[in-house]
């Protein structure tokens, strides 16, 4: 996964209003501001896993 799609999936799920929070690598990667290493996908947790948000993405 590169950067752009994460990027593409968060404002999807922003646009949904959906509650989550980035997990894992990309998550670590995101406090530290950079990208560290190559990622092949993304952990996130739905905050309302049943909400329409979460179940569209």
């Amino acid at each position: 996964m590169e950067l752009q799609d994460l990027v593409d999936l968060l404002d999807a799920l922003d646009d949904l209003g959906a509650a989550y929070w980035l997990d894992g690598g990309w998550g670590v990667d995101a406090l530290l501001g950079d990208q560290t290493r190559p990622h092949g996908d993304v952990d996130l947790v739905c905050t309302e896993p049943t909400s329409s948000g979460c179940l569209r993405c």
